[in-house]
């Protein structure tokens, strides 16, 4: 799950590129077509236009395509430059939803590795950890582990396990004493 939380985070960004200009024209032209509008001469219109294109023309094309759908589907008259940035406001891009995507999947990788940690420090606690499993940790748990008490670090740069003792057996307390009482010796601790 993490291997497949951290490629969704991994993957390349989505870059929406800007509607194409004759794209644009052909959605405003069509919704002049189905959409009554002030009258206006030719010229009027074609200023018209132009002004939409310069007003609208930095939205991906997915966007003026809902824009094109949706003033059709529910406007009765030709919208307003405000009216089509309200419309398209609504669509929701891919790169939006990456972003979402990966927002979840950073923050489902956070809490399963704090977890993680968690469980760790809890098992090393107790005891359950065997030596293996000790030096597989992340470093930064094992020296998190040493300030909290749950690990020895060795003078040899070897870490041990330093459990409560409230989890041992008296047979227990006792070989773990003899076990620091030897690094002791060994001038390691």
């Amino acid at each position: 799950m993490m291997q497949k939380l951290e490629a969704v985070i991994s993957c390349p960004a989505i870059q929406p590129e800007a509607c194409p200009p004759q794209h644009l024209d052909k959605a405003l032209m069509a919704m002049m077509a189905a959409l009554p509008r002030q009258g206006k001469d030719a010229v009027s219109s074609a200023v018209m236009l132009r002004q939409y294109v310069l007003k609208l023309s930095k939205h991906p094309k997915e966007a003026i395509d809902h824009l094109w759908s949706a003033s059709i589907d529910r406007l009765k008259w030709f919208p307003t430059v405000a009216e089509c940035n309200e419309i398209i406001a609504e669509w929701t891009s891919r790169a939006a939803e990456q972003r979402h995507a990966k927002d979840i999947a950073g923050s489902r990788i956070k809490r399963e590795k704090q977890a993680r940690f968690e469980d760790a420090m809890r098992s090393l606690r107790k005891g359950e950890l065997s030596q293996a499993e000790i030096d597989a940790l992340p470093d930064k748990w094992k020296r998190h582990a040493v300030t909290a008490g749950h690990l020895w670090l060795l003078k040899d740069g070897a870490y041990r396990a330093r459990p409560d003792f409230l989890w041992m057996s008296d047979e227990q307390v006792e070989e773990h004493r003899q076990l620091v009482a030897g690094w002791q010796a060994e001038g390691l601790l």
